[in-house]
């Protein structure tokens, strides 16, 4: 499952799948316009819930496009 976020006009994938200890959500920034080429930021976050691992996941990714600015 993924959510998108737009943050200065560029599109993320927030992405969540379920691990053995709960979710996992990572970021990937999408690179044209079809969502065909993304790249994986780095950004992981685990959680017990969804929402919570999509939450900090968000969070990080909110800090690091401030930090790059």
């Amino acid at each position: 499952m993924a959510n998108e976020v737009v943050i200065d006009g560029r599109r993320y994938w927030i992405v969540s799948e379920p691990v053995t200890t709960g979710w996992q959500a990572k970021v990937l920034e999408v690179l044209d316009e079809d969502g065909r080429k993304t790249r994986d930021l780095g950004i992981h976050a685990t959680a017990d819930t969804r929402g919570t691992a999509d939450e900090v996941a968000l969070g990080h990714l909110q800090r690091h496009v401030r930090d790059v600015r």
